[in-house]
């Protein structure tokens, strides 16, 4: 896969300096730490409470967390469809937990 695309990046990308901002060096940093040594700890720790089927449940539920999150914090729009496929989401949820 990575050899493909480097035949595609080979002609079209052009030598352009990396110019890093601290702020895009602390978002990367972020996502490294919370998005992915927290949330793995915090997953494998639930683990030995809570079955390996509940807790993947969670997989579904969290695109509509990030896209409340968004609108809270981040001006992303919310529109009817978004409330109704996290309604739809968060019914199948309950659903599936009532198993």
């Amino acid at each position: 896969g990575a050899a493909a695309l480097w035949l595609v990046a080979l002609p079209t990308e052009h030598d352009h300096p990396v110019v890093l901002s601290s702020a895009a060096v602390g978002s990367v940093l972020y996502l490294a730490v919370v998005g992915t040594v927290v949330t793995f700890t915090l997953y494998y720790w639930l683990l030995r409470f809570v079955s390996a089927s509940r807790l993947s449940l969670i997989a579904y539920v969290t695109p509509a967390i990030a896209l409340w999150l968004g609108w809270a914090a981040g001006d992303e729009p919310l529109t009817g469809s978004t409330v109704a496929g996290s309604a739809l989401v968060v019914a199948g949820i309950v659903l599936a937990l009532r198993r």
